[in-house]
């Protein structure tokens, strides 16, 4: 990998990793979801391009809330 690691999304840019599973969400455990490194970033990508549409630029503070799981 070229350079520093700088956030969570360049931990996903790991050559030749994009089929592994990146995690298994068990919200519903009855239907378990799991997703692909490569599917997992493409959700951070969307993310950050919907954060980026509505003015979120680097250096900005944002802020998750979410359930406890």
């Amino acid at each position: 990998m070229a350079g520093p690691l700088r956030n969570l999304g360049d931990c996903l840019r790991l050559p030749g990793r994009g089929d592994e599973t990146a995690f298994v969400d068990l919200a519903f455990p009855d239907t378990p979801r799991s997703l692909t490194l490569s599917a997992l970033n493409a959700e951070i990508t969307a993310a950050a391009r919907g954060l980026i549409a509505r003015g979120v630029r680097v250096g900005d503070r944002i802020a998750i809330l979410a359930a406890n799981r």
